[in-house]
């Protein structure tokens, strides 16, 4: 049948050792492992075996653990389900610490990246942007796109923040919100 895939298909779950079923993110480090973010705790893949790390084995703040990033090849930052945000040594396997204390689910995260030595977090209520500096190790501004819903966000080319808001995409200069324009379309923010 030309519909059939040659494709092997494999399922993990808690019977080939994931931690949980319940999976919010997946990135891939420097080294080809796979950090598996779950309702319990993280996972590390290397192709056949989960390695874990919990609240109970490892120190995570939180055990539901939503988004993941990269800052550096050793490092990366996770947002929790209601604990904050944490970031993790790669090498050492263990939880390195920040400056944000209270545990609250104001932190949830819809989205993370990484730009310029900071963590930019789309919280799930969708409707800021908290810039977590890697340098001074704290959320240090928050970036609101005037009231409007933001769906999510990336960086251009050129660097540049830009958000899917509600109005259509929008950036932030100098903090002021203005519409993003695509070179060569003529587009109408707001209407």
């Amino acid at each position: 049948m030309h519909g059939q895939s040659s494709f092997k298909i494999t399922n993990y779950n808690p019977k080939q050792g994931l931690s949980n079923s319940s999976v919010y993110d997946i990135i891939k480090d420097k080294e080809g492992f796979l950090w598996i973010s779950t309702e319990l705790g993280i996972n590390k893949f290397d192709g056949k075996n989960f390695n874990k790390f919990t609240a109970n084995s490892h120190n995570l703040p939180d055990n539901m653990v939503t988004h993941s990033t990269i800052v550096n090849d050793n490092t990366l930052f996770f947002s929790t389900g209601t604990s904050g945000y944490f970031k993790f040594d790669i090498e050492k396997e263990k939880v390195l610490p920040t400056e944000i204390k209270s545990p609250s689910i104001l932190h949830k995260s819809h989205n993370i990246k990484t730009h310029n030595n900071k963590v930019y977090i789309l919280s799930i209520h969708s409707n800021y942007i908290l810039t977590f500096d890697l340098t001074k190790n704290k959320i240090t501004d928050t970036i609101c796109f005037n009231q409007e819903k933001i769906f999510d966000f990336n960086f251009d080319a050129k660097g540049e923040l830009v958000a899917a808001t509600s109005l259509g995409l929008a950036t932030c200069k100098n903090k002021k919100i203005i519409p993003y324009v695509i070179e060569g379309v003529n587009l109408q923010y707001g209407k």
